[in-house]
């Protein structure tokens, strides 16, 4: 994950929370489906070029959105795991 430097952060993070509060997205239950929406259409609004999608544009996109999914695997879902294993063993 690129590491935003800390004043950067502090306005990426003020405009996301403001996102959030002014649609009152903190209040709804998203099911998984309407997530992928919301990212996907996120994803197409804010990277889409002025000048039309193409391949390189197109392969970006798709190369945030793995590594997001990469990032989250390795600082939430990895760590669950391996506190799952020692709670009740290995499978293997």
């Amino acid at each position: 994950m690129p590491y935003i430097r800390q004043k950067d952060r502090c306005l990426l993070e003020e405009r996301i929370h403001a996102f959030f509060s002014e649609n009152d997205l903190y209040q709804r239950n998203f099911t998984a489906g309407e997530w992928n929406y919301i990212v996907t259409r996120m994803t197409l609004i804010a990277m889409k070029p002025s000048t039309g999608w193409d391949y390189d544009s197109i392969s970006s996109a798709i190369r945030v959105l793995n590594d997001s999914a990469a990032e989250m695997r390795r600082r939430l879902l990895d760590p669950y795991e391996d506190k799952k294993i020692e709670e009740n063993g290995d499978v293997f």
